[in-house]
């Protein structure tokens, strides 16, 4: 099979309005040097039906119970053939129709390419940082539907981590990017809008499940400098700190 540049693959279960609103995006794209890949989890709400009826749009597709969301991306990369994948899931759509065309003139050539996303609901925007650390990554994560992986990555860090509930992508992230130093590179652009009301992450009744797991990951990877952000943390939230942080912000104010 000869090579592409990007492998799209969207993961579905049981929400056919949200798949037809991401496979009308993807087709809809400007840019055509890609392979799209569809998972679904055996839905039982019309998805199915949906694949057939855009199979002229999908490369592959695939209807069976699976073990979860995580499973699924990961099935997705066993059959990806692109230099870099992203991960467009039901109700994800692009900001534009020259989403891809505009990233890809960006010159992308890290092993993690991310851009900006917005709220699909709101248009709220999400800017991400220029420059990544593991401050950032203990606070919060890369928006992965607005992240391209080169596809060798997953040889040299593994797949997703299955046992990982809700959050093994963050834990990838900061793996290959934190712990082995794996390349990024910021695009700065609105890249997709991003669905949060199908968001498992999002959700308030996983928000104990995340923490704990996000704890036992910096613990066995990153014991020491958790004690500094813990540090760091206390002080940011001291009345002293936060007191000098509004004097500076004044003095910046009236000396414009």
């Amino acid at each position: 099979m000869s090579a592409i540049t990007l492998s799209i693959i969207t993961v579905n279960y049981n929400n056919r309005e949200g798949l037809a609103k991401t496979i009308a995006s993807v087709g809809g794209q400007l840019y055509k040097d890609y392979e799209y890949i569809v998972i679904d989890g055996g839905s039982t709400d019309g998805s199915r039906e949906l694949l057939e009826e855009n199979k002229h749009l999908i490369g592959y597709a695939v209807s069976e119970k699976d073990c979860g969301i995580y499973h699924a991306m990961n099935k997705g990369i066993a059959r990806a053939r692109g230099t870099y994948i992203q991960f467009l899931n039901a109700g994800d759509v692009y900001n534009s129709k020259d989403s891809l065309q505009v990233f890809f003139k960006a010159n992308p050539v890290a092993e993690i390419v991310y851009a900006d996303y917005t709220d699909a609901a709101t248009g709220e925007l999400y800017r991400m940082p220029e420059t990544l650390s593991f401050r950032f990554f203990y606070r919060q994560s890369l928006n992965h539907q607005a992240t391209l992986i080169q596809r060798s990555l997953f040889e040299r860090f593994e797949l997703y981590n299955e046992n990982s509930p809700i959050i093994a992508d963050w834990e990838f992230f900061i793996r290959s990017i934190v712990l082995h130093s794996a390349s990024t590179q910021y695009i700065a652009q609105p890249f997709i809008r991003f669905d949060f009301g199908d968001s498992m992450s999002n959700n308030p009744a996983n928000l104990d499940k995340i923490n704990r797991r996000r704890t036992e990951v910096l613990q066995q990877h990153f014991p020491l400098l958790v004690k500094d952000m813990e540090y760091i943390d206390a002080i940011e939230q001291s009345t002293t700190f936060k007191l000098l942080r509004r004097i500076t912000k004044l003095k910046s104010f009236f000396s414009k």
